[in-house]
């Protein structure tokens, strides 16, 4: 990658966005019927690609998707139909690029929404398309990076599948990004939680029957679905296994919430999928917010909570699992449990985590003949640096924090989820009164 930008006012983007914009921490919304970008440019003669990293502002079934076409100038990039969280990938033509220090864009996106009219929020803004990053990106010394734009994606010498849920599709996603891989080396994402046929059905073709490996997440999918895997994994292909953790230490008032059911078109599995007991029990009271955050930190304060056993039962569980699988983690998290943050929900592993999943993966010898390993650690170092995980934050009480002295922790920390930021006191307030989420 030789350019990368982050969107929102803690980005580096900033001073990159013309007119049709709004930014928030982590994020930029373009606005109304159009926006202004402009990016730096190498000015020499490679071909390079654009890509965005972006999601739409949907409110299905009235508004089930966001148009957008890029302009240069004249010259139009592309036209699409954004319905879901994705990447676009770009190819600049030469004429732009050749001998130009920056690139002038016009975003024209003609089906703008104002919030307040979809949800129950006074949000007027115009919304259309939200913004998370965007790179350039120019082909390495074997020409790998931008063919595989415009073509259909090419099975590297070596290549192997990811099977899992949501922690092994950032793993597959982390590893596709690295630059002295690309094209050399290839991961793909299986996802476990759809039936096989349907899942195998998105990866490129002959990629079962001539990977050279699979990881299989062991808490991921059903047994069948995982079992039905292995026996479709030809003789030669190198099988390995995996857990990704869960933690319960960092949560101890999860429980069960019989308002956590699908909403479809909005919220699946629901609009909160980690139940809370504590806040759940003062769900029927119509106090005032002071009154019933007083009460909650009350009931917090007086439950009998046994930390250590608790994170005792944890790194326990850990262990167990690295016994059957080939990524030891229980002594990582245990080392830096309180210095990092190892993750951002009970079952989302953070980036500081994330990072040492991807290294012993990469370490299993089959990448040592393409990239040494102070080069990958290295190219990790810059994608994660900064990186800030999934946007499914639930917050981390002060008990917990306090007893395990997490030093990454600050009482007035906001949490993420979509589009949203949130203080644990919000957050909790909103989880009692069961208030939507801002798409």
């Amino acid at each position: 990658m030789d350019a990368a930008f982050v969107f929102g006012t803690l980005g580096n983007l900033s001073a990159a966005l013309g007119a049709g914009w709004s930014s928030e921490e982590a994020f930029s919304w373009a606005i109304g019927a159009e926006s202004e970008l402009t990016l730096p440019l190498q000015g020499d003669s490679l071909p390079t690609i654009l890509r965005f990293d972006l999601h739409p502002a949907i409110y299905p079934p009235k508004i089930a998707c966001q148009r957008l076409m890029i302009r240069a100038g004249k010259i139009v990039l592309g036209s699409f139909e954004i319905t879901a969280r994705q990447t676009l990938v770009i190819p600049l033509p030469a004429e732009l690029t050749s001998g130009a220090e920056r690139l002038e864009l016009t975003l024209v996106h003609p089906d703008a929404v104002r919030p307040r009219d979809h949800l129950p929020i006074d949000d007027s803004r115009r919304l259309t398309l939200c913004f998370h990053s965007a790179s350039l990106e120019r082909p390495g010394p074997d020409g790998a990076g931008v063919s595989s734009a415009a073509e259909p994606a090419m099975l590297e010498l070596v290549h192997g599948v990811i099977a899992g849920d949501s922690t092994a599709m950032r793993m597959a996603e982390v590893i596709g990004k690295l630059p002295s891989l690309r094209g050399r080396f290839g991961i793909r994402f299986l996802d476990l939680s759809k039936p096989l046929d349907q899942a195998v059905e998105r990866l490129p073709p002959e990629t079962l029957e001539t990977m050279r490996f699979c990881w299989i997440q062991l808490n991921a999918g059903i047994s069948e679905r995982r079992d039905s895997l292995r026996q479709r994994l030809a003789a030669d292909c190198v099988l390995r296994t995996y857990y990704a953790p869960i933690i319960h230490a960092f949560w101890p008032f999860q429980g069960p919430d019989p308002r956590a059911v699908p909403e479809p078109g909005r919220y699946d599995p629901s609009r909160y999928p980690y139940g809370d007991r504590l806040a759940r029990a003062l769900a029927a009271m119509n106090l005032p917010d002071d009154v019933t955050y007083l009460m909650y930190e009350m009931s917090a304060g007086q439950e009998a909570l046994d930390f250590e056993e608790i994170f005792a039962n944890d790194l326990r569980r850990w262990r167990a699992e690295g016994r059957k699988s080939d990524l030891q983690l229980a002594n990582f998290i245990e080392d830096h449990l309180s210095t990092s943050r190892l993750f951002i929900a009970p079952n989302r592993v953070g980036p500081v985590l994330l990072r040492e999943m991807v290294g012993q993966v990469l370490d299993d010898g089959l990448v040592r003949d393409i990239a040494t390993p102070e080069t990958l650690a290295a190219e990790l170092d810059a994608l994660l640096d900064g990186y800030a995980g999934w946007q499914e934050e639930v917050p981390v009480h002060k008990r917990v924090a306090d007893h395990f002295n997490l030093a990454w922790w600050s009482p007035d920390m906001k949490y993420r989820w979509e589009n949203n930021l949130r203080t644990y006191r919000e957050y909790i307030l909103d989880y009692i009164r069961w208030v939507q989420w801002r798409p």
